[in-house]
C-alpha cells in the first residue's frame, strides 16, 4: 500500500524557532550567572543618561522660544501697512491658534492747550497672547498683571505722558474726534520692551474705538500686526499658508526676525544644550563598549568550544546577536523609564534653583 506522507515543519524555520529559544535560555544562563548584569547596568545608564537629558534639553530650548515670544506678544506676526484679510484669521482659528490683531501709528493728544506727540496702539481683546501687560494706578506705583485691555472709551498711558500732559489717572485727553478718559498707568508692555528708540509715549487704546478717532486715512503711517500664537505644528502650517498668500509689504516674523537681539543669545543657548546632548551620548557610548568588550572577552572560550562541537560561524554570530537584542530591549525600556523621570526631576531642582520653571506652555 501507499506510505502515509508526514509533513515535517520546513527546516529554515525550524532551526529560526530553535535559534530564538536557545537565545532566550542563554540570555537567562548568563544573566543568573551575573555575566550581563554589567552590560545591562551599563545600557540602562547610558539610555537613561541620553533620554534624560535630551529630553531636558528639549523642555529648557522650547520653555527659552515661548519666554522669548513674549517679547514679542505672540509667537508668530504678520506684520503689514494695511489690515490682514479676515479670511487669514479665521484659517489660523480654524487650526485652533489664538489670535489677536494690533494697529500702531504716531498721533497727537491735546490736554486742553497742550499737544503731545504720542505713539498709539489699538488692540483686539485677546492682546497679548504672550507675556503680560502689567499697569498701575498711579505714575510709579504698584504695578500688577492687567486683566484685560482698556475698555472702550478709556486709554492706558505710560508714565512720561502723564508727566508732560500734568495729567492724573481719571483725567482726560483727545485723540482725533474723541475724547478719552485715563484709566491705567502702562508699566509694562510685552512687545514694546527695552526700545531705546521709542521717543514718544505709549497710548494703548480698545480697537473697537479705532474707526470713532478718524485718523486712519489714506496715506496714514499705520502698521497692522496679525498675532498668532499655539502649537509649532500648527503655527508651521499657519505660517506656510499665510507665507504664500502674501502681498508687497508684508512680512511674517518669529522672535528671531522681530528681535535681533535676540537671536545669538538663542543661537548660543541651543548650541550648549546641543553640546550637553552630545557629550552624554559620547559618555555612554563609552561605558557601553567597556562593558560589552569585558563581556566579549569573557566568551571568547566558549564560543570556541561551540565551534569544536560543530557550530557554525553564523550560528554563533546569530546567537549573541539575539542574546544582545533582548538585553538591549529590555536595558533600553528601563533607561527610557528612568531618564523620563530623571528630566522632571531635573526641571523641579531648576526651578527652586533659578525661581523659573521649564515647563512649556501648550497654548
Amino acid at each position: 500500500g501507499r506510505k502515509a506522507e508526514t509533513h515535517a515543519p520546513p527546516q529554515g524555520a525550524h532551526v529560526k524557532a530553535s535559534m530564538l529559544r536557545y537565545s532566550l535560555r542563554a540570555l537567562r544562563r548568563n544573566w543568573r550567572a551575573g555575566e550581563l548584569k554589567v552590560l545591562a547596568a551599563a545600557l540602562v545608564i547610558a539610555v537613561a543618561s541620553i533620554t534624560s537629558v535630551g529630553f531636558f534639553t528639549d523642555r529648557v530650548r522650547l520653555a527659552m522660544s515661548q519666554q522669548a515670544a513674549e517679547l514679542l506678544a505672540a509667537d508668530l506676526v504678520v506684520a503689514a501697512g494695511q489690515a490682514q484679510p479676515a479670511e487669514w484669521e479665521q484659517h489660523a482659528q480654524d487650526l485652533r491658534l489664538r489670535t489677536a490683531r494690533t494697529t500702531s501709528f504716531p498721533s497727537v493728544v491735546l490736554a486742553g492747550d497742550t499737544a503731545q506727540l504720542v505713539d498709539v496702539k489699538a488692540v483686539s481683546a485677546a492682546y497679548p497672547l504672550r507675556g503680560a501687560l502689567r499697569v498701575a494706578d498711579e505714575p510709579f506705583g504698584a504695578e500688577r498683571v492687567a486683566r484685560g485691555i482698556p475698555a472702550p472709551g478709556t486709554v492706558w498711558v505710560d508714565e512720561r505722558l502723564l508727566g508732560v500732559l500734568g495729567l492724573r489717572v481719571g483725567g482726560a485727553i483727545e485723540l482725533g474726534a474723541v475724547r478719552f478718559g485715563i484709566a491705567q498707568v502702562i508699566t509694562f508692555e510685552p512687545d514694546r520692551g527695552g526700545n531705546l528708540f521709542n521717543y514718544a509715549p505709549r497710548l494703548l487704546m480698545n480697537s473697537a474705538d479705532l474707526e470713532r478717532t478718524r485718523l486712519l486715512g489714506p496715506g496714514s503711517r499705520v502698521s497692522h500686526g496679525l498675532l498668532l500664537a499655539g502649537p509649532p505644528e500648527a503655527l508651521a502650517s499657519a505660517r506656510a499658508w499665510i507665507e504664500a498668500r502674501l502681498r508687497e509689504g508684508e512680512r511674517v516674523l518669529d522672535v528671531r526676525d522681530a528681535r535681533p537681539e535676540l537671536k545669538t543669545a538663542l543661537e548660543r543657548a541651543e548650541k550648549f544644550l546641543g553640546l550637553a546632548a552630545l557629550v552624554s551620548v559620547v559618555l555612554a557610548g563609552v561605558a557601553v563598549a567597556t562593558a560589552a568588550r569585558r563581556y566579549s572577552a569573557r566568551h571568547l572560550d566558549g564560543a570556541a568550544v561551540m565551534r569544536c562541537l560543530g557550530a557554525s560561524q553564523a550560528f554563533i554570530s546569530r546567537l549573541h546577536f539575539l542574546e544582545m537584542l533582548w538585553l538591549g530591549l529590555g536595558a533600553s525600556l528601563t533607561g527610557c523609564v528612568i531618564g523620563f523621570g530623571a528630566q522632571e526631576v531635573l526641571a523641579q531642582l531648576q526651578a527652586q534653583g533659578f525661581g523659573t520653571p521649564v515647563q512649556p506652555d501648550d497654548g
